[in-house]
């Protein structure tokens, strides 16, 4: 989804160190199975809020060009929850795409 206006003033503010290329799923620290979305730029705000900009790919369908930020939104596929290391608890996809 395009930002709005204040995300985008937020988003152009962010420090070179919050903004990184690679899965989003691995951005956004979901664990994953299958393959990921790939971004050239993409950024986790409030460790909730997951933005990307550039090109994204994936091996299913051909590459999409983001002009400027835009708000990445998880589809509908179900989780599983999982254990992990002392009890914590974290979410996996179940569906692989």
């Amino acid at each position: 989804m395009p930002v709005t206006p204040s995300e985008r003033r937020e988003l152009n503010t962010l420090s070179p160190r919050l903004i990184r290329a690679g899965g989003l799923a691995e951005i956004a620290r979901i664990r994953r199975r299958g393959r990921q979305h790939l971004a050239t730029e993409g950024c986790l705000l409030d460790g909730a809020r997951l933005y990307a900009r550039g090109q994204i790919w994936h091996p299913d369908h051909r590459p999409l060009a983001l002009r400027g930020w835009h708000r990445v939104l998880m589809n509908r596929e179900p989780f599983d929850p999982i254990v992990v290391g002392r009890g914590k608890r974290t979410r996996t996809v179940r569906w692989v795409d």
